[in-house]
């Protein structure tokens, strides 16, 4: 079976994006009461309870 480029980038993309989502995860068994709430970036933050908040800072209103 011959792998062409396409098929490369594909599984590579793949295979490196499972790698930063365990790398970035938090521990599956480790949601007690009392975590903190994960917040990889500015814009994202989970909550222990399962809630996920989304900042946007310029929403859009549509025209005008």
């Amino acid at each position: 079976m011959t792998m062409n480029r396409r098929d490369f980038v594909q599984v590579a993309g793949l295979a490196g994006g499972g790698f930063l989502l365990t790398l970035y995860a938090p521990k599956a068994g480790a949601s007690d009461a009392t975590a903190e709430p994960w917040a990889p970036n500015a814009f994202l933050r989970l909550d222990p309870d399962g809630t996920v908040t989304i900042t946007v800072a310029r929403s859009d209103m549509g025209q005008g």
